[in-house]
């Protein structure tokens, strides 16, 4: 009876908002099929895949350092969890979209890196600092599917000579890697939403010229 009820009520909806010439359905025709649609649509899922990869590999990272028994390993992935995961993503787009003006190349010794071209460029900047923000959420991700493993495997690796390094690997990740996988995936959402305009608003704070694909 209550799905009876509501499959009326979406049908009831749906025929309503057809047939109501105020929606204006033939503008959202003409701007669905435009060009400047399927771009910015291009636009958002490259931002949404470069930066996922940047946050699955780096959140890794980050989960094995907070694992650590090394305290400064540690304590240096805290402090970017801190900071990535306590800040929204769009104060720290203000930070990426501004850091042209503020490193115009970087000494590395025996030669000097000019980075004005690439730091005018939105899309890096887009790519730089989703990917970053990401990482910091996939890095919990990970840790707490490793945590989630019973702790005999672990000891098991120690007794067959296993490093930490190589026990992480081997148990600690291999193992929940199904359970991560689901987690991780949902991220993608977010990271896909916040993609759509953060193109467009970095290209209002930098001299920011079309992406490549």
């Amino acid at each position: 009876m209550l799905a009876a009820i509501v499959l009326a009520v979406t049908a009831w909806f749906i025929i309503g908002a057809v047939t109501n010439e105020a929606y204006g359905w033939a503008t959202y025709r003409s701007y669905l099929f435009d060009t400047r649609i399927a771009t910015a649509a291009l636009h958002t899922l490259a931002l949404t895949v470069l930066a996922m990869l940047i946050g699955v590999v780096l959140g890794a990272t980050l989960a094995v350092m907070r694992m650590s028994p090394n305290p400064v390993l540690r304590g240096v992935a805290w402090g970017y969890l801190w900071v990535f995961r306590g800040t929204p993503v769009y104060v720290q787009l203000v930070f990426w979209g501004l850091l042209g003006s503020l490193y115009q190349s970087i000494n590395v010794g025996f030669t000097e890196v000019d980075l004005s071209g690439m730091l005018k460029n939105a899309f890096i900047l887009a790519v730089l600092g989703l990917g970053l923000n990401e990482a910091a959420y996939l890095a919990e991700i990970i840790r707490a599917g490793i945590t989630s493993v019973p702790e005999g495997q672990s000891e098991a690796s120690t007794a067959l000579g296993m490093s930490w390094l190589m026990t992480c690997d081997t148990a600690s990740i291999s193992s929940p890697r199904a359970a991560m996988s689901v987690a991780t995936s949902s991220r993608s959402f977010p990271a896909r939403k916040a993609s759509s305009v953060s193109w467009r608003w970095l290209c209002e704070r930098s001299e920011c010229r079309t992406p490549t694909l």
